[in-house]
């Protein structure tokens, strides 16, 4: 197993419903890890915009949405596809949510 990496988890990240406002909020601190997946939760009751940048529009998630951005995990350890260390995803809104929250979780590779 000397080529073998580790899956492992950053602590999941969370923005209640409250906190989702029309201007982009940051979903936690930013990224501590090269990220090979990320999961993004919308479990809230709107329609949500999310980014990786602080400005521009990436994606969009309906209420009660989700998405697996399975970046780099066929990959080997220090090639291949990430999302960079230091990045943060933010949401804002396009409804109003009245419920629930948004989660990120993040997936690094270790040896």
């Amino acid at each position: 197993m000397g080529n073998a990496i580790r899956m492992q988890f950053e602590d999941m990240r969370t923005l209640a419903f409250g906190a989702i406002v029309a201007e982009y909020t940051a979903i936690g601190a930013p990224l501590a890890h090269a990220a090979r997946m990320l999961l993004v939760q919308n479990y809230t009751d709107a329609l949500l915009v999310f980014t990786n940048d602080g400005v521009n529009d990436k994606f969009v998630l309906p209420a009660g949405g989700q998405v697996v951005f399975d970046i780099a995990t066929n990959e080997a350890f220090d090639h291949g596809f990430f999302s960079a260390a230091g990045t943060t995803y933010s949401v804002a809104r396009i409804g109003v949510p009245t419920v629930g929250s948004v989660y990120l979780s993040v997936v690094y590779g270790d040896k």
